[in-house]
Protein backbone atom coordinates (compact mmCIF):
# COMPACT_ATOMS: atom_id res chain seq x y z
CA UNK A 1 0.00 0.00 0.00
CA UNK A 2 2.97 1.94 0.78
CA UNK A 3 4.50 1.82 -2.59
CA UNK A 4 1.05 2.38 -4.12
CA UNK A 5 0.67 5.92 -2.15
CA UNK A 6 4.20 6.73 -3.52
CA UNK A 7 3.44 6.13 -7.05
CA UNK A 8 0.20 7.98 -6.99
CA UNK A 9 2.11 10.89 -5.11
CA UNK A 10 4.80 10.59 -7.98
CA UNK A 11 1.87 10.73 -10.44
CA UNK A 12 0.16 13.79 -9.54
CA UNK A 13 3.81 15.74 -9.19
CA UNK A 14 4.75 14.83 -12.90
CA UNK A 15 1.20 15.54 -13.53
CA UNK A 16 1.30 18.66 -11.55
CA UNK A 17 5.05 19.39 -13.49
CA UNK A 18 3.22 19.23 -16.92
CA UNK A 19 0.09 21.57 -16.40
CA UNK A 20 2.67 24.02 -14.40
CA UNK A 21 5.04 24.01 -17.78
CA UNK A 22 5.53 27.04 -19.22
CA UNK A 23 4.74 27.45 -22.69
CA UNK A 24 8.78 27.20 -23.47
CA UNK A 25 8.31 22.95 -22.78
CA UNK A 26 5.98 22.20 -26.21
CA UNK A 27 7.41 21.19 -28.76
CA UNK A 28 6.82 22.82 -31.70
CA UNK A 29 5.28 25.97 -33.14
CA UNK A 30 2.76 28.00 -35.02
CA UNK A 31 2.42 30.29 -37.47
CA UNK A 32 0.83 33.70 -37.30
CA UNK A 33 -0.12 36.01 -40.20
CA UNK A 34 -1.28 39.56 -39.03
CA UNK A 35 -1.60 37.49 -35.21
CA UNK A 36 -4.15 35.21 -36.78
CA UNK A 37 -3.23 31.60 -36.36
CA UNK A 38 -2.49 29.98 -39.56
CA UNK A 39 -2.67 26.37 -40.37
CA UNK A 40 0.81 25.07 -41.96
CA UNK A 41 0.35 24.75 -45.79
CA UNK A 42 2.42 21.58 -45.64
CA UNK A 43 4.34 19.27 -43.10
CA UNK A 44 7.19 17.12 -43.81
CA UNK A 45 9.47 14.38 -41.43
CA UNK A 46 10.79 17.38 -39.96
CA UNK A 47 8.30 19.63 -39.43
CA UNK A 48 5.76 22.23 -40.58
CA UNK A 49 5.96 24.58 -43.12
CA UNK A 50 4.38 27.41 -44.89
CA UNK A 51 4.87 30.54 -47.07
CA UNK A 52 5.27 33.91 -46.23
CA UNK A 53 2.52 36.02 -47.30
CA UNK A 54 3.86 38.45 -49.54
CA UNK A 55 7.57 37.01 -50.95
CA UNK A 56 6.83 33.77 -50.80
CA UNK A 57 9.80 32.84 -48.66
CA UNK A 58 8.90 29.25 -47.19
CA UNK A 59 9.44 28.96 -43.92
CA UNK A 60 9.88 25.63 -41.53
CA UNK A 61 9.21 25.41 -37.71
CA UNK A 62 10.88 21.63 -36.90
CA UNK A 63 8.85 19.65 -34.30
CA UNK A 64 11.50 19.58 -32.12
CA UNK A 65 11.74 22.90 -31.77
CA UNK A 66 10.25 24.25 -27.85
CA UNK A 67 9.09 27.95 -28.47
CA UNK A 68 7.23 30.27 -26.12
CA UNK A 69 6.10 32.10 -29.21
CA UNK A 70 4.04 32.01 -32.68
CA UNK A 71 6.17 32.80 -35.71
CA UNK A 72 4.62 35.99 -37.30
CA UNK A 73 5.19 35.71 -40.83
CA UNK A 74 4.43 39.19 -42.23
CA UNK A 75 8.04 39.57 -40.26
CA UNK A 76 10.01 37.24 -42.80
CA UNK A 77 8.46 39.54 -45.52
CA UNK A 78 9.33 42.72 -43.75
CA UNK A 79 12.69 41.66 -43.22
CA UNK A 80 13.52 41.21 -46.62
CA UNK A 81 11.61 44.00 -47.88
CA UNK A 82 14.12 45.54 -45.77
CA UNK A 83 17.38 43.39 -47.45
CA UNK A 84 15.76 44.66 -51.14
CA UNK A 85 15.69 48.16 -50.23
CA UNK A 86 19.25 47.86 -48.89
CA UNK A 87 21.09 46.22 -51.52
CA UNK A 88 18.47 48.46 -54.14
CA UNK A 89 18.58 45.04 -56.21
CA UNK A 90 16.74 40.85 -56.51
CA UNK A 91 18.57 38.71 -54.55
CA UNK A 92 20.99 36.72 -56.10
CA UNK A 93 19.13 33.68 -55.18
CA UNK A 94 14.96 34.10 -55.61
CA UNK A 95 13.32 34.02 -51.90
CA UNK A 96 11.72 30.59 -52.51
CA UNK A 97 15.19 29.04 -53.59
CA UNK A 98 15.87 27.97 -49.97
CA UNK A 99 13.48 27.83 -46.99
CA UNK A 100 14.27 29.34 -43.75
CA UNK A 101 14.32 26.85 -40.80
CA UNK A 102 13.92 27.13 -37.09
CA UNK A 103 15.42 24.26 -35.05
CA UNK A 104 16.01 23.23 -31.64
CA UNK A 105 19.37 25.31 -30.04
CA UNK A 106 21.14 21.71 -29.43
CA UNK A 107 21.27 21.24 -33.54
CA UNK A 108 22.44 24.62 -34.23
CA UNK A 109 25.53 24.10 -31.45
CA UNK A 110 26.12 21.00 -33.48
CA UNK A 111 26.10 22.49 -36.79
CA UNK A 112 28.41 25.26 -35.76
CA UNK A 113 30.64 23.06 -33.70
CA UNK A 114 30.88 20.42 -36.68
CA UNK A 115 33.88 20.06 -39.54
CA UNK A 116 34.63 22.78 -41.74
CA UNK A 117 32.61 22.60 -44.99
CA UNK A 118 35.32 22.98 -48.37
CA UNK A 119 32.07 24.10 -50.18
CA UNK A 120 32.04 27.79 -48.47
CA UNK A 121 35.43 28.22 -48.74
CA UNK A 122 36.39 31.90 -47.39
CA UNK A 123 32.66 32.24 -45.82
CA UNK A 124 33.55 29.22 -43.99
CA UNK A 125 35.25 31.37 -41.10
CA UNK A 126 32.10 33.97 -41.27
CA UNK A 127 29.77 31.40 -41.02
CA UNK A 128 31.10 29.82 -37.74
CA UNK A 129 31.11 33.49 -36.10
CA UNK A 130 27.43 33.03 -35.85
CA UNK A 131 25.36 31.85 -32.58
CA UNK A 132 21.78 31.80 -34.37
CA UNK A 133 22.03 31.26 -37.76
CA UNK A 134 23.56 28.55 -40.06
CA UNK A 135 23.37 28.77 -43.86
CA UNK A 136 23.72 25.28 -46.02
CA UNK A 137 23.19 25.05 -49.72
CA UNK A 138 19.75 23.55 -48.86
CA UNK A 139 18.29 25.78 -45.98
CA UNK A 140 18.74 28.67 -43.25
CA UNK A 141 18.94 27.35 -40.25
CA UNK A 142 18.15 29.86 -37.52
CA UNK A 143 17.63 28.52 -33.52
CA UNK A 144 14.31 28.01 -31.57
CA UNK A 145 15.85 30.86 -29.17
CA UNK A 146 15.27 34.21 -31.51
CA UNK A 147 10.90 33.76 -31.69
CA UNK A 148 11.35 34.92 -28.15
CA UNK A 149 12.33 38.07 -28.86
CA UNK A 150 11.03 39.97 -32.04
CA UNK A 151 14.62 42.30 -32.30
CA UNK A 152 16.43 38.85 -31.70
CA UNK A 153 14.60 36.97 -34.39
CA UNK A 154 14.34 40.26 -37.06
CA UNK A 155 18.44 40.16 -36.35
CA UNK A 156 18.38 36.67 -37.15
CA UNK A 157 16.56 36.70 -40.14
CA UNK A 158 18.38 39.68 -41.99
CA UNK A 159 21.59 38.44 -41.45
CA UNK A 160 20.29 34.71 -42.69
CA UNK A 161 18.35 35.68 -45.62
CA UNK A 162 21.28 38.25 -46.46
CA UNK A 163 23.07 35.60 -48.20
CA UNK A 164 20.66 35.16 -50.90
CA UNK A 165 22.13 38.61 -51.82
CA UNK A 166 25.93 37.08 -50.96
CA UNK A 167 28.07 36.47 -54.37
CA UNK A 168 29.89 33.87 -52.84
CA UNK A 169 26.95 32.01 -51.37
CA UNK A 170 25.07 31.97 -54.18
CA UNK A 171 28.54 30.70 -55.68
CA UNK A 172 28.67 28.27 -53.38
CA UNK A 173 24.68 27.01 -53.92
CA UNK A 174 25.11 26.95 -58.07
CA UNK A 175 28.14 24.99 -57.31
CA UNK A 176 26.84 22.14 -56.46
CA UNK A 177 25.69 21.55 -59.52
CA UNK A 178 29.06 21.07 -60.79
CA UNK A 179 31.08 19.51 -57.71
CA UNK A 180 33.25 17.11 -57.68
CA UNK A 181 33.27 15.03 -53.89
CA UNK A 182 36.37 15.66 -52.37
CA UNK A 183 37.70 13.33 -49.57
CA UNK A 184 37.63 14.99 -46.03
CA UNK A 185 41.09 16.44 -44.44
Amino acid sequence: MKNGRRGLAVLFLVMGGLVACPAAAVAGGRFTIGGRVVEPQDTNFAGVRHASPKYRISVQINHDTRTVADLELSVVDEVFRVLLALHRREPFLTADAIPVVFIADMKMRRFIEGPRRLLFGNLETDLKKQQEVYVSPTAIFVTEATLADIERLQAALHLGLGYLFDADFYRAVVGLDHATPRPAD
